[in-house]
This record gives C-alpha cells, sequence and structure tokens, in this order.
C-alpha cells in the first residue's frame, strides 16, 4: 500500500440528532462531565479530535499492513456510510459495549477481548483515511475547470459559426473545433478556435462582438486547464491510492464493528436492548425515499444476526464458540 498522502485536521464531532435517535449519549454535551471518568476508563475522548490528529494518523498507519493484506473478496466497493457519523457511533461503542465486556468474553472467548481493543484504532483509521481521501479531492479539480472551457467554447463556436454562414471563415475549420465533451477535446477546441479567429482577425474584426481581450482570456483558460490536465496522471493516482485506502478501512471497520454487533445481538437477545449498546452504524445515512438506511448495504436488519438457542455463523464461517470455546480465527 501508498504511504500517507498527508492528513488534514480532523473536525470536531459533532453527535447529531441521528445519535439521539439510536440512543447514543450526546457526547457534546457530557464531555466535561465525564472527561476525569473516561480517562480512568480509558475511554476515547470523542471531542478532541482538533488537538489529537496524530493519533488519527499513528492509528492508520498501525492497520495499513492488515489493509495492505486484505483479500478483494473482503473489500466492500460499494460502502456507503455517513463516514464521521460511523465512526462516532463505533468509537462509542467501545466504551458502552464494553460494560458488557465479561459477558462477551465468557461467551465469545479471546476473539471479543480482540474486537473490543482493536475497535477504536479501527474506526480512528477509517475516520484518518476518509479524511485522507476528502483532502486529495480538494486538490486540483478538473470538473468545474472544464466547465469553465466548455463555457468559453460555446461562446467562441456560436459566433464563430456565424462567421462561417455569413462567409467570412471556412465552415470546415470552425466545424472541426465542435466537440469540447472530453478534457482534451474541449482544451483542444478551444485552443483551435482562438487561433483561427486570431489568424483571420483582419477580415472578422468589423463582423464579430468578440473582442482581443475575449481571446486572450481564451487562451489564459486553455493554459490553465491544459497544465492541470498534463498533471492529471499524478494526481489520479494520488487519489485512487487513497480512495482505495478509504475503502479498506471502511470496509475494515464494518467488518468488525458487526462481529462485535452481532456478538451483543446473541447475549442480549432476550433482553431485547442490542441497539443501545451497538446501533447501527447506518442510522445516520437516509435513504432516497428518506427513510433511514438500516444496514442495506449488508442486505440485512438485526433479526438476520440472530439465531436464538444456537450458535451465530461469522459471515458465512464457523459458528460462534459457546462457553468459552475455541477463539476466533484474525478478522
Amino acid at each position: 500500500m501508498p504511504t500517507s498522502v498527508g492528513s488534514r485536521s480532523i473536525e470536531t464531532l459533532n453527535v447529531s440528532k441521528e445519535h439521539k435517535e439510536a440512543n447514543m449519549p450526546n457526547l457534546n454535551e457530557t464531555q466535561s462531565q465525564n472527561s476525569k471518568e473516561n480517562k480512568e476508563n480509558n475511554v476515547p475522548n470523542l471531542n478532541d479530535n482538533q488537538n489529537d490528529t496524530s493519533s488519527y494518523q499513528a492509528a492508520l498507519e498501525a492497520r495499513r499492513e492488515r489493509l495492505a493484506a486484505m483479500p478483494e473478496e473482503r473489500i466492500n466497493r460499494r460502502i456507503r456510510l455517513d463516514v464521521p457519523f460511523a465512526t462516532t457511533v463505533a468509537r462509542a461503542a467501545v466504551h458502552t459495549a464494553g460494560e458488557l465486556r465479561g459477558e462477551l468474553v465468557a461467551q465469545f472467548g479471546p476473539f471479543a477481548a480482540q474486537i473490543l481493543d482493536g475497535l477504536d484504532t479501527t474506526a480512528k483509521a477509517a475516520r484518518q483515511a476518509w479524511n485522507d481521501h476528502e483532502r486529495q479531492e480538494e486538490g486540483v479539480q478538473l470538473a468545474p475547470m472544464h466547465r469553465e472551457i466548455v463555457a468559453m467554447h460555446e461562446r467562441l463556436f456560436v459566433d464563430a459559426e456565424s462567421l462561417a454562414i455569413r462567409g467570412h471563415l471556412s465552415r470546415a475549420s470552425v466545424a472541426s473545433h465542435r466537440d469540447p465533451r472530453s478534457y482534451q477535446g474541449a482544451l483542444d477546441a478551444v485552443i483551435g478556435l482562438a487561433s483561427l479567429l486570431r489568424e483571420n482577425w483582419r477580415a472578422i474584426a468589423a463582423h464579430t462582438p468578440i473582442t482581443p481581450d475575449v481571446l486572450d482570456a481564451a487562451e489564459e483558460i486553455a493554459d490553465r486547464f491544459g497544465k492541470a490536465l498534463a498533471a492529471g496522471p499524478q494526481g489520479s493516482s494520488g487519489r485512487t491510492s487513497a480512495l482505495e485506502t478509504r475503502l479498506r478501512a471502511l470496509s475494515l471497520l464494518v467488518r468488525e464493528y458487526e462481529e462485535l454487533r452481532r456478538m451483543v445481538l446473541f447475549i442480549r437477545h432476550f433482553e431485547g436492548d442490542a441497539q443501545r449498546f451497538v446501533p447501527s452504524l447506518y442510522s445516520g445515512r437516509r435513504s432516497r425515499k428518506g427513510k433511514e438506511s438500516e444496514d442495506e448495504d449488508l442486505g440485512g436488519d438485526d433479526d438476520a444476526f440472530v439465531t436464538p438457542g444456537g450458535p451465530v455463523p461469522v459471515n458465512g464461517g464457523p459458528a460462534f464458540p459457546i462457553n468459552g470455546g475455541p477463539a476466533f480465527p484474525n478478522t
């Protein structure tokens, strides 16, 4: 995997309305009250992000080897998450599900401890990978520049076509600069039209609203777009690397969190309160119809994770160990 591509400051995580709907505590309101208690219990302070960016970077570095080794079948390339919300929920669940640590370890063995101990790092790594990708996307943006050069093309082409109809320019020479749809096509078309109008300026000056200043502007836009386009392969490579890291980190987060969620759903089945300890990562995202999207990327709901009266299989693998059975393999 490529090395980190630089990291922007992580914004303070504000717990939104969806957190309350998911029965999550308002972490902003309780920060001062719980700060001492959280430190004593090794609970992550989710509001210290602006002063704690190094820990997010360190978390991503700590997970890079595992991310690089992830087999393709475990990478969800269609994952759809509200990442700030999901990582906040996952980190908070380290504390809430941690209240059940004794029961979880007694039921599922060392695997439960492994998930509880590693989930905060995985969530931080996912958030950092998301921020790295967002930062890449805030770099050179070709699409807005393409729209700008297309607008200039339309202005030049409409006038050049009018001049050709009236016999002041060759129709064939104008038609050859017709198509601005691709990036390179738009660049070539604007440069070509500007050159065509300049070469024939004496013949057309009295018949066009286009001025030399407009041609200067067209050439300036083309120059900027050409330089950005020339830098495209390197920038695209960086964006692709950041996107790959983001997809792998989010896939790992969802996998680890759903393992924890399955275990809590199993031991709290009869109490029916598992959602209080491990709410869905998808509760913060709404579908196109405006309804909350609950685990739709996993293809099921809470009931799909529980098989009352027996062990629960893990992602198609062996069933949960019961009453201190053998540990789970590493995910």
